[in-house]
C-alpha cells in the first residue's frame, strides 16, 4: 500500500498550455478581435425546447440528503453536427462554420460532444451572445483518442460556436453536439451556488488570510459530473514527487459515472476577497479512476493532462 501513500502537492504545477481551454470575463472588443465573422452574419440557429424546472427542483430537495453530485442543470439529448447543422461561411484566409445555441432563461449553456476532432492549424471559439464570456481556443491539442469532449459552461442563455478552418487545411474536422446543458442554477459569482454562497466562516483564498495558500488554492478544481452535476478535489502529489496528475475526490461522486469525460476547472475560486463578477479559469478534459473506496468515501483520478 506504500506506493498510495499521498502527500499534497506543495509546489506550483508546470502549465500545460496546450491541452487546457481558458474561459473568461471579457468584452465585445476583445471577442471581436479573435473571431472571423462580422457582426451582420447570419448564423443558424438551434432553441432548446421548454422543460418542467419546478419538477427538477422538487427533485433535487428531495435528493439532498442522497450522496449525489449537486445538480445545475438539465441535459438535452441532441444531435448536431457540421453535416445537419449550423452554415458554413467563406472569410478572408479560410472559412468558418458557426452554430447558435439558444436555450431560454439558461443561466449558462455547456456542450458534450460524442464526435470531437480538429485538424491541425484550425481553431474554435465559444462566446455567449452578449461577447462578455469568451471559450478557447479549442485547438487540435484538445483532441481525445476516443473522439469524445466536453467543454465548460458559458454564461448566458445564447452562445455561439465559430470554427475556423484555414484555406491551406485538407483534413476533415468533426462537431458532433451530442448534450446541450440547460443551467437552470446559477453556478457564477454572487450566485445562490456560486462563489459568494459561502458561510460567514468560509473565508475566500484570496483575502489577507489566505496569502499562505495561493499554490495550494492552484491545486483546486470543479469537476464537471456527467455535463450537468459538480463536485471538486485537488491535485495531489505521491511519494515518488514526480509530479503524475493525480486527483483526489469523493468516492460519491464516482458512483455510476465514467470519469473519462468528466471536466476539469481550476481557478475554482473567488476572483477577489468578499466575492466579484469577475473570471478567468482553465479547464481540462479526462481521467482515469485508479482507486476508491465507499468506507472512506474516497477516489484516486490520474488526470489525461498534467495542469
Amino acid at each position: 500500500m506504500n506506493k498510495y501513500i499521498l502527500s499534497v502537492l506543495l509546489a506550483i504545477f508546470v502549465l500545460n498550455l496546450s491541452a487546457q481551454v481558458i474561459t473568461q470575463k471579457t468584452d465585445a472588443k476583445t471577442i471581436n478581435g479573435k473571431i472571423k465573422l462580422e457582426e451582420k452574419a447570419n448564423i443558424d440557429v438551434v432553441t432548446m425546447p421548454s422543460f418542467d424546472i419546478d419538477k427538477l427542483i422538487a427533485e433535487d430537495e428531495r435528493n439532498r440528503n442522497l450522496d449525489l453530485p449537486f445538480r445545475f442543470g438539465y441535459a438535452f439529448d441532441v444531435s448536431y453536427n457540421m453535416q445537419n447543422s449550423g452554415n458554413w461561411h467563406e472569410v478572408e484566409e479560410g472559412r468558418v462554420w458557426s452554430i447558435k445555441i439558444v436555450s431560454s432563461g439558461a443561466y449558462s449553456i455547456n456542450l458534450a460532444y460524442d464526435k470531437f476532432y480538429l485538424p491541425e492549424n484550425t481553431q474554435l471559439y465559444i462566446y455567449n451572445e452578449q461577447k462578455t464570456v469568451l471559450q478557447g481556443p479549442f485547438t487540435s491539442e484538445n483532441n481525445t483518442k476516443d473522439k469524445t469532449f466536453s467543454s465548460d459552461l458559458v454564461e448566458g442563455s445564447a452562445i455561439i460556436l465559430e470554427y475556423f478552418e484555414p484555406d491551406n487545411v485538407r483534413e476533415k474536422p468533426e462537431i458532433s453536439i451530442s448534450k446541450i446543458v440547460h443551467a437552470y442554477l446559477n453556478l457564477f459569482p454572487q450566485s445562490t451556488r456560486g462563489y459568494g454562497s459561502s458561510g460567514s466562516c468560509n473565508i475566500d483564498v484570496n483575502c489577507p488570510e489566505g496569502n499562505n495558500w495561493q499554490n495550494e488554492s492552484d491545486a483546486v478544481a470543479m469537476i464537471l459530473v456527467g455535463s450537468n452535476r459538480i463536485c471538486s478535489g485537488c491535485m495531489i502529489n505521491n511519494t515518488n514527487q514526480n509530479f503524475t496528475p493525480y486527483f483526489l475526490t469523493a468516492n460519491h461522486c464516482v458512483q455510476n459515472q465514467n470519469v473519462n469525460n468528466w471536466l476539469f476547472r481550476f481557478q475554482y475560486k473567488s476572483p477577489t476577497c468578499g466575492g466579484g463578477d469577475d473570471y478567468s479559469y482553465y479547464s481540462y478534459y479526462g481521467a482515469n479512476l485508479e482507486a476508491n473506496s465507499s468506507v472512506s468515501d474516497f477516489a484516486l483520478l490520474e488526470l489525461d493532462n498534467r495542469p
